[in-house]
């Protein structure tokens, strides 16, 4: 049995990992999914992963993302200012709420959100309240954004503690995943996915992909087909007894 004709038969949750800028190479692999017929039960993000899964909640199709993160550029995000950290994210959030709903009502897929409470210095899901303001602060990362206040407390990227969402996921659910590389949380993170693995998790790790950072956007088209083209070997491999 491969891995998509497994998936065709029982539910399954569809998380998107944290990962600088990688927002693109999440759009190649929702993109092959989709073009593959599946359809989640339940979408998770942190960070770059919570952008595309409240894109796709809010009823835009991976094709649709694909051409508008591809006309992105540094006047969507960048509005420098005194606080804790250079950009004040406002720029970002009004990009945001272009592509996803006001609120998570009446979202085409239901959506867990994480974050880092920094009082609490612990994660929290988000499953409701301003969808465009809870992504932004999932997407806050320490030094580059100031933190966001949502209700009475403020809010970091969602990556810090829970790279994936995995905490609104319950154990018994099937996870089909995609983590991006992050650098010095890799060692942690490796052990993470081996615990996901054992209760029925299916994580794509891509190496290498194109970098798609500031100034490096030039790089999106590529590494949305590269993770187009490994998603679709990855959902057709056939998976170990």
């Amino acid at each position: 049995m491969t891995l998509i004709e497994k998936l065709n038969q029982k539910d399954f949750v569809l998380s998107l990992s944290s990962g600088y800028f990688g927002f693109f190479a999440h759009c190649g692999f929702v993109k092959a999914v989709f073009d593959e017929g599946l359809k989640p039960k339940m979408l998770t993000g942190s960070s770059a992963g919570a952008i595309v899964a409240a894109c796709l909640a809010s009823g835009m199709t991976p094709q649709e993302m694909e051409k508008e993160f591809l006309q992105l550029n540094r006047t969507n995000y960048f509005d420098p200012s005194v606080g804790l950290g250079v950009l004040k994210g406002e720029a970002f959030e009004s990009t945001l709420k272009k592509y996803v709903h006001d609120d998570f009502k009446n979202l085409k897929f239901p959506l867990r959100i994480a974050t880092y409470n920094i009082l609490k210095r612990k994660t929290e899901i988000f499953s409701e309240g301003p969808l465009s303001t809870v992504v932004r602060a999932s997407c806050s990362m320490p030094i580059y954004f100031h933190p966001v206040k949502i209700g009475k407390h403020h809010y970091w990227d969602g990556g810090i503690k829970d790279k994936m969402g995995w905490t609104g996921i319950a154990k018994d659910e099937t996870v089909l995943g995609h983590w991006l590389p992050s650098g010095k949380f890799s060692d942690w993170f490796e052990q993470t996915v081996s615990s996901v693995n054992k209760r029925d998790g299916h994580i794509l790790k891509i190496q290498n992909l194109p970098p798609t950072g500031p100034g490096n956007f030039h790089n999106g088209p590529q590494a949305i087909a590269r993770a187009y083209e490994e998603t679709k070997k990855f959902l057709h491999q056939p998976l170990r007894s």
